[in-house]
């Protein structure tokens, strides 16, 4: 844009301004002397009007510098120069579009606390970290989890309270494993973080079960609907602390499950006395599926303060951050 406009010289303001205070002062001595003015052939200045005629002058050559000076930011601001009026040049061609934005990183499935299975205050968050260390004497904890730079921390205290205040934990997806038959199930394995203290209080840490993972599904045997299957990974030994650990519930020939009520006892599989999943299906009917959930189950035996991460189910990968969960399929 151009703006129109005329800039006031100092060399023009100087005399403007000098004439206008003679007339001024003019004025003004004859306004203080009318007699005398009217009389004389002519006039003369007084050693103050003269102050004031220059006092004058210097106060308009400042305004028209301002004047200047903010026509030169206003040309900066609009863009312009200096020179007549008219209009800017055209506007050019819209650009190119730009490529698409990528996808969300985060999925929505359905993850987050299972209160039916729920007891007590734990917690369960996702969280950044926690890093291990390769070596228990290790002085930096700089291995970081198995999957990106978060991880599902879970919290329960259980320890030193009777049965029914003990804490227990579960934290799974009650919608998207509905249906999945136990013989399509894989491969099935995650990661696990104890950060625990192996010298500390009864508990604390060596001897206390990693979280499991817990499958509530419809057993498929007559008069039994309902059971809970969970995977036994088996407990914290001294190295483990302050480290990740990988627990492969499929592939490994020592993963043991066990069920939960009628269904344990039916077939022989349960908590105390576990067996192997290849035993498991063997036992169950061939409908067997799950109903209501897949996720962690962590408490009512004792304390556990960790985190657990990396979840592959069928190859598909579920990756705990500070987000959310993020998946990535096969």
């Amino acid at each position: 844009m151009w703006i129109a406009r005329s800039r006031v010289p100092a060399w023009t303001a100087v005399p403007l301004a000098i004439a206008m205070a003679a007339a001024l002062a003019l004025a003004l001595d004859r306004a203080a002397s009318p007699a005398t003015a009217q009389a004389g052939a002519g006039f003369t200045f007084s050693k103050t009007q003269l102050v004031i005629n220059q006092r004058i002058s210097q106060a308009a050559v400042r305004r028209s510098n301002r004047a200047n000076t903010r026509l030169d930011e206003l040309e900066r601001k609009m863009g312009g120069g200096v020179g007549g009026a008219g209009a800017g040049g055209a506007q050019g061609p819209q650009g190119p579009p730009g490529p698409p934005g990528a996808a969300a990183a985060f999925s929505a499935e359905k993850w987050g606390v299972i209160g039916r299975n729920t007891f007590g205050s734990p917690q369960a968050q996702y969280r950044v970290g926690p890093f291990g260390r390769t070596a228990v004497d290790d002085l930096a904890a700089d291995e970081p989890p198995p999957a990106g730079e978060g991880s599902l921390g879970l919290l329960v205290h259980a320890t030193g309270f009777p049965t029914e205040e003990k804490e227990k934990i579960a934290f799974g997806n009650q919608t998207d494993f509905a249906g999945l038959r136990l013989s399509d199930l894989s491969s099935l394995s995650y990661w696990a973080f104890a950060d625990m203290d192996p010298t500390g209080p009864p508990g604390g840490g060596v001897g206390v079960e990693f979280p499991n993972v817990t499958l509530e599904i419809d057993p498929d045997l007559p008069g039994v609907d309902y059971t809970s299957m969970v995977f036994r990974p088996g407990a914290i030994a001294a190295a483990d602390v302050g480290r990740w650990k990988r627990f492969d519930a499929v592939d490994d020939g020592n993963a043991l499950w066990g069920l939960t009520g009628a269904a344990g006892t039916a077939t022989g599989c349960t908590l105390s006395s576990p067996c192997t999943l290849d035993a498991l299906r063997a036992a169950l009917g061939p409908d067997a599926q799950v109903t209501y959930s897949l996720g962690f189950s962590k408490g009512r035996d004792d304390d556990f303060r960790g985190a657990v991460d990396a979840l592959e189910v069928n190859g598909t990968l579920h990756d705990f951050e500070p987000l959310g969960v993020r998946v990535t399929t096969p």
